[in-house]
């Protein structure tokens, strides 16, 4: 009877074991149409795995591969998901099993997540991983991904020369991979960066090196393409501005891929009011943005609609001004450096074990051969060094905790700063736009105000060149200047002379402080002004274009 059971219990278990791989191999090829037909049939893909019930995977290598599967999809059919709930068993098993194609895969379509939830921060962070994993494959695809997507980011937080740069090379990889389309749109990307910039005549040869092929455009990029002639004949005498008009909207068949704000924008150029109101009336999808509230401002302002104007102005400053904190509060600019900085630490603190190990072996042989004559004497000279190797550590990293906290709140304070001083210029440009003294009266107020206190004004100065040009900073601090003597660099980089500084400041060892900043910087008497030489530096130092 125990021998019919125990057979009973066998056959039972064999059967669901044969069930659990027969689930599995079919699972598996379904995941292996899916990832065939990615590109070409995402909504196909889409419907195929979500059919695939993953509740029923019992494999942790096909769930992490439905996983980041089904992430690659949504994406792929426009589903733009803030949850990293279906993309995580993807993270937990390919970060630490995966190779370096599944690790960059993953790691994009994590940051595609954070993007989407508006943490650029936390997103650029997984992207600089993502990157690094795939410039071991041959994927070009992939990479032109995590560039664009890289390229975006540099664009919201204003870095448009690091944008530029990421658009440069995800067109490049997609031109390996024949990909014209996606090629077209990052060249147009990067040309939008270059206009940021003002560099008028590299955009203008990205739009002549695209003419091509026009006629094998999408109506996408087509809009694009002459999205960017318009920008262009506005911002330079390059283009005809009447003409890029007329050429953009001779293309256009769908009236909602217009960007009407720009249309009006060229009518405002020719100050033609009525025909820029007429185009902000079609426009249906960005009219809470900043952009078009400016140009309904403008707008209003050349009909004489002083009331409508100042409405219009008052919630472009409003969005603005949420967008200017939202950039000041995240530190995208830093986190590419940082986080192949860490890798390279990584890398060097492995080669460090390495040598350590081997010296301690060697320590270690040395000691077992001399334990007999030397083993207490030896014991006691190592502890008593290594107390005081770990109480040199542990001093060193209370004064690194302490620095670190200074610089944070410092770090703070001058973004805080430069909210400030941002709010004052744009009391400036309405008061400008508006023919409206009121807001220039009360910016001049408050700027009066923070010049008032000379000695706050110098130390608000310094901290701002802290956060804005940390490279100029460094230089000064390698040069070995003291406090004062980098506070009055900050005032020669704002444009002040000698003369003028003495006066601001009311220091009359002005003098021999400025000879001694020459001599720090190697400079004689004879050799050049030191407010030219300095701001030379700065340029230099934080990579700006010498005017």
């Amino acid at each position: 009877m125990r021998r019919v059971k125990s057979l009973t219990l066998f056959l039972i278990l064999a059967v669901f074991c044969s069930s659990c791989a027969g689930e599995g191999k079919e699972t598996e090829r379904k995941l292996d149409l899916v990832e065939s037909i990615m590109r070409m049939y995402p909504d196909s893909s889409l419907s195929i795995i979500t059919n695939i019930g993953s509740e029923r995977i019992r494999s942790r290598k096909i769930r992490a591969r439905h996983s980041l599967l089904h992430s690659m999809a949504l994406d792929k059919c426009g589903t733009d998901i803030c949850s990293d709930s279906i993309i995580s068993p993807a993270v937990e098993y390919y970060s630490r099993q995966g190779n370096d194609l599944e690790q960059a895969q993953t790691y994009y379509y994590k940051a595609r997540i954070h993007e989407n939830a508006g943490s650029d921060e936390t997103a650029m962070i997984w992207l600089v991983r993502a990157e690094a994993k795939s410039e071991k494959t041959d994927d070009a695809y992939l990479r032109s991904l995590i560039r664009a997507a890289k390229g975006r980011i540099y664009f919201r937080t204003m870095d448009y020369t690091a944008s530029a740069v990421n658009y440069r090379k995800a067109a490049a990889d997609c031109m390996m991979i024949e990909d014209r389309e996606r090629h077209t749109t990052n060249k147009l990307r990067e040309a939008d960066c270059l206009i940021m910039m003002k560099q008028y005549g590299q955009a203008r040869d990205i739009i002549e090196s695209l003419r091509s092929y026009i006629g094998n455009l999408s109506i996408r990029n087509l809009n694009r393409f002459h999205q960017v002639i318009i920008k262009l004949a506005e911002s330079s005498s390059l283009y005809d501005i009447n003409k890029a008009r007329e050429d953009y909207l001779s293309v256009t068949y769908d009236i909602n891929l217009t960007d009407w704000v720009l249309i009006a924008g060229t009518y405002l150029a020719e100050g033609d009011a009525v025909k820029a109101m007429a185009a902000l009336q079609n426009e249906q999808m960005i009219i809470e943005s900043g952009s078009y509230q400016y140009r309904l401002a403008q707008t209003y302002g050349l009909m004489g609609h002083y009331k409508e104007a100042f409405d219009a102005f008052m919630n472009y400053d409003k969005t603005s001004g949420e967008i200017g904190r939202g950039i000041l509060e995240q530190d995208t600019r830093f986190i590419e450096e940082r986080e192949l900085r860490k890798e390279q630490y990584e890398k060097e603190r492995m080669k460090g074990m390495i040598m350590l190990l081997a010296v301690c072996l060697g320590i270690a042989g040395l000691v077992i051969a001399l334990m007999v004559i030397f083993m207490i004497r030896k014991d006691l000279k190592l502890k008593e060094a290594e107390n005081r190797s770990l109480r040199k550590q542990f001093d060193e990293l209370l004064q690194e905790r302490d620095e670190l906290s200074r610089a944070e709140t410092n770090n703070i304070e001058a973004r805080k700063i430069i909210s400030e001083r941002l709010k004052i210029i744009d009391h400036f440009v309405m008061s400008e736009a508006l023919n409206d003294s009121f807001f220039e009266k009360k910016a001049s107020e408050t700027l009066n105000s923070i010049i008032a206190d000379r000695k706050e004004f110098i130390r608000q100065t310094r901290l701002i060149f802290s956060a804005s040009y940390p490279g100029f900073i460094g230089y000064l601090v390698e040069k070995g200047l003291d406090e004062t003597e980098i506070e009055l660099c900050c005032l020669y980089a704002i444009g002040m002379n000698g003369k003028m500084i003495t006066s601001f400041t009311n220091v009359k060892r002005h003098y021999h402080i400025g000879s001694d900043i020459r001599k720090k910087f190697g400079l004689s008497g004879h050799d050049t002004n030191l407010s030219i030489h300095i701001r030379n530096v700065m340029r230099e130092t934080e990579g700006l274009q010498t005017k």
